[in-house]
């Protein structure tokens, strides 16, 4: 991409897996309500995973913007440029009937040691979202599965499988 956008700021949010999830699912599906400390100890990412990803993010350069009490994302900011470094990702211009974005055209990843637990990154193709949905989707970090983060309070209910979205044209960079 020009000199131009990669000083353009982005919001992205980190979702971490959810552990035993397939067991929430199956409890759930049979009403089930599940406490706040069942919720913690059983299905709540480990606070070491959730702590060594935001020290990673911050040390990176990275704003932190927002933080999950249940551990399931982080939301974060930083310029293009730096996603691009930290993310090893590469960016592009997308154009879809709601304008023209910088999007990714790659899956991000993150160093063996730092994303451990985390299952995807959202915000890094703006324009992509789920039809109907609660925004955009998220991108997997790895081989690690998707996992759009549900709200902080209970019931406690793990989200269903993403559906298939076509992509969006993909224009090539243009240098100005």
């Amino acid at each position: 991409m020009g000199a131009r956008s990669g000083g353009l700021k982005l919001e992205f949010t980190v979702t971490f897996a959810m552990p035993n999830k397939n067991e929430l699912r199956a409890r759930s599906d049979h009403g089930e309500r599940i406490s706040e400390g069942e919720m913690a100890a059983r299905y709540t990412p480990a606070e070491s995973d959730y702590v060594r990803v935001r020290n990673w993010l911050v040390s990176e350069g990275f704003t932190i913007l927002l933080e999950d009490h249940s551990r399931l994302s982080i939301s974060a900011q930083g310029t293009i440029s730096q996603i691009q470094k930290s993310f090893v990702v590469e960016f592009v211009r997308v154009t879809t009937a709601e304008g023209d974005f910088s999007s990714v055209n790659s899956a991000p990843s993150m160093p063996e040691e730092i994303s451990r637990g985390v299952s995807g990154i959202m915000g890094f193709q703006p324009p992509i979202r789920l039809v109907g949905g609660p925004g955009p989707i998220s991108l997997p970090v790895g081989r690690a599965p998707y996992l759009h983060p549900i709200g902080p309070s209970p019931p406690f209910i793990p989200p269903p499988e993403p559906p298939s979205i076509p992509p969006p044209t993909v224009q090539p960079p243009q240098t100005p």
